[in-house]
């Protein structure tokens, strides 16, 4: 068995949590026989990966560096960039809450943020329910109008009238 088919082998024991050969392919519609014997050779087709994966909703790039189809680098490539954009706010949030599990989240999602006002150093969360952020001075007119429209505690906002 080669270290590719190692690999594969525990990415499809991670994402089934540890199901057996036959719940796997079960799952993914699949021969059980057919796919002990794809990785009892260590040959894997890219079809048998695709299936596994989408039978567990595991990220399918993840899926082709553990198969050894793609490089590190490769994946990366794949992984960022315009995919961050087109995440949805759900894939977002579970992403920064898989980091928190994990253990692996930086200073900038564990650490509280510091308010404008405050030293570095005495760092508290700040409470925007109280306390509306000031708009950059590049953002268009008609989005300030939007962002001041929004309900607050600030009394003394000045609301821009939208044409």
């Amino acid at each position: 068995m080669s270290a590719a088919t190692d690999r594969l082998e525990q990415f499809f024991d991670r994402i089934s949590r540890d199901s057996s050969r036959r719940a796997i392919a079960d799952a993914a519609g699949l021969d059980p026989s057919t796919l002990t014997r794809q990785l009892s050779r260590g040959r894997v087709p890219v079809q048998t990966v695709v299936a596994v994966c989408r039978a567990y909703d595991a990220d399918l790039v993840e899926g082709f560096l553990a198969a050894g189809y793609v490089s590190d680098a490769e994946a990366e490539r794949m992984s960022s960039g315009g995919s961050l954009e087109a995440a949805t706010d759900e894939q977002l949030v579970n992403e920064i809450l898989r980091r928190l599990q994990a253990g692996s989240a930086s200073a900038a999602l564990t650490e509280p943020i510091p308010s404008p006002q405050e030293d570095v150093g005495h760092a508290e969360v700040v409470d925007f329910r109280e306390r509306r952020p000031e708009l950059p001075s590049h953002v268009p007119a008609h989005v300030a109008a939007l962002y001041s429209d929004v309900s607050h505690h600030d009394a003394d906002v000045e609301r821009e009238e939208l044409p």
